[in-house]
């Protein structure tokens, strides 16, 4: 069966809603709301072809955009690689040029529509920031701790793991109440890389898995009011990630790093192949550091995670 590829755009207004669009009556899946978009043609770059389909859907042009998440799903009448881009800067008033009905709609609230099965991964990829800061509990003080996340919280990033594979159930536990509260101030998200029961029992945002504890698991251990991120090296363990529902996953080694100096690093094109497997938002780690944004972007990674380059 031939796929359908197919590009999108997900346009945000200064209130941070996200614009949808309902489809016509005569259509494939007709009168969901779905991401505009359509069919690249022949000899279209990806970007041209979602310039062309705004314009021709919301008389639109797009200026700027980065690529957010691919999404592969097979429908029983055809398969469809749903190439999902966040534009950026863009000129024009958004209208329906095919007449079709349009919403903006606040990203927390999109599951209230009826939107297509492919569309769902988009969902995790909105919730999700570009950074995810690694908190290093082993080799940092506590007050070290509360200075990384205030200087990050800074620049904007919202998204952090507490890491520790030294310390004792009670000091763990103890740390990670403190940064949770710190957290909570920032109004920025901390995860924990412990139990599920010790996630709602603290009040963290959600839970970080090993690959070899996510791999003991038959679902996921917590509702989705939490975040459940996975640990990945090959294929595999990213579809154990997938098979949970995972909200994300990471994959490294991307680069050589100075802690694993014997692993041989995936590189960005085995990278971006193993992120064509799965259709969840995947962050790239190992070796790499804020200025490595648009490259990670650049092969399908949600953003860019790290240790030494946040601290």
């Amino acid at each position: 069966m031939e796929t359908l590829h197919v590009v999108v755009g997900i346009l945000i207004n200064k209130k941070t809603e996200v614009l949808i669009n309902k489809r016509a009556n005569n259509t494939h899946l007709a009168g969901m709301w779905e991401f505009p978009g359509g069919k690249l043609e022949p000899g279209e770059t990806r970007h041209q072809g979602l310039s062309r389909e705004l314009r021709e859907e919301l008389g639109i042009d797009v200026t700027r955009a980065e690529p957010l998440i691919r999404i592969h799903h097979q429908y029983p009448e055809r398969n469809v690689l749903l190439d999902v881009w966040k534009v950026i800067e863009y000129s024009g008033q958004a209208s329906g040029c095919e007449q079709q009905p349009l919403q903006w709609v606040l990203p927390e609230r999109l599951h209230q529509y009826n939107l297509p099965p492919a569309d769902r991964p988009v969902l995790k990829a909105l919730s999700l920031p570009e950074y995810y800061v690694i908190l290093d509990a082993d080799r940092q003080s506590s007050n070290a701790l509360h200075k990384q996340i205030h200087n990050n919280a800074k620049q904007h990033c919202s998204l952090f793991l507490l890491r520790s594979k030294a310390l004792g159930v009670d000091q763990y536990d103890d740390l990670a109440r403190d940064l949770i509260r710190l957290a909570r101030q920032l109004n920025v998200r901390l995860l924990l890389n412990s139990t599920a029961q010790h996630v709602v029992a603290s009040g963290a945002a959600g839970l970080h898995l090993s690959a070899q504890a996510a791999s003991c698991l038959d679902y996921r251990p917590l509702d989705e009011n939490y975040l459940l991120g996975v640990s990945c090296h090959h294929s595999s363990e990213l579809a154990i990630a997938e098979q949970l529902n995972a909200d994300f996953a990471l994959l490294s080694p991307v680069q050589h790093t100075a802690s694993h100096p014997d692993t041989t690093p995936l590189g960005w094109e085995q990278f971006s192949h193993l992120l064509d497997m799965v259709n969840l938002p995947v962050y790239a780690l190992g070796g790499l550091g804020v200025t490595d944004i648009t490259q990670a972007k650049r092969y399908g990674a949600q953003g860019v995670a790290g240790i030494s380059a946040f601290q």
